[in-house]
């Protein structure tokens, strides 16, 4: 008889804890200076994606609520994958002084 390890059950394995912290709004993002986000289509094979100005929506506006409310302007189906354009932030200086490259 074979020794069975507990931990190759799926069942027992970790999975990782569901974030609880408040969601991110777009006032939190437009603190850090982006006021743009990235939309993508999340059907998988549709590949679209754009930058919306966010400005229309007010800073309480959780970014999380915007996702299943978003049409895709080239397949038409309603859902999407919504991120922060982070590459529009202002450069800052680092600790060291020394930019990263890119």
């Amino acid at each position: 008889m074979r020794h069975r390890d507990p931990h190759d059950d799926p069942s027992t394995k970790r999975r990782p804890a569901r974030y609880s912290a408040p969601p991110v709004t777009l006032g939190h993002i437009r603190a850090h200076g982006v006021r743009h986000l990235l939309i993508y289509c999340s059907t998988g094979l549709c590949h679209h994606s754009a930058t919306v100005d966010a400005d229309c929506w007010p800073d309480e506006t959780a970014l999380r609520d915007l996702c299943p409310k978003a049409v895709c302007t080239q397949c038409g189906m309603i859902g999407a994958d919504a991120r922060p354009n982070w590459q529009e932030r202002s450069q800052r200086e680092t600790l060291t002084g020394v930019q990263w490259r890119r």
